[in-house]
């Protein structure tokens, strides 16, 4: 699977360093093409303005698509990380330096 951002903004928009106490990407959208089920592992190349940040292993662990949407509740997948390559992790940290 590959996640492509064409700005930082949008990187940020869906990136959560804190999502139910886990880190990695709550998906607003959900593929038409792509069902992502709960528990289903993936590897995810990650690109971000054209640049490739690396590579992401990840599981969705919550999905909300047609229950109530509030802010504890926002509508879409989270994909909790289970490793990430270092490249990524140094993108990601540079962000918060």
């Amino acid at each position: 699977m590959n996640l492509r951002f064409s700005s930082l903004k949008g990187f940020a928009s869906v990136w959560k360093k804190d999502f139910l106490g886990h880190q990695g990407f709550l998906l607003p959208f959900l593929p038409r093409k792509k069902q992502i089920k709960l528990g289903q592992e993936m590897e995810i190349e990650i690109n971000v303005e054209g640049e490739g940040w690396g590579t992401i292993w990840a599981v969705a662990v919550w999905k909300n698509v047609f229950g109530m949407i509030d802010e504890n509740t926002p509508r879409g997948v989270f994909l909790r990380i289970i490793k990430m390559d270092p490249h990524f992790e140094r993108k990601v940290g540079s962000l918060i330096s």
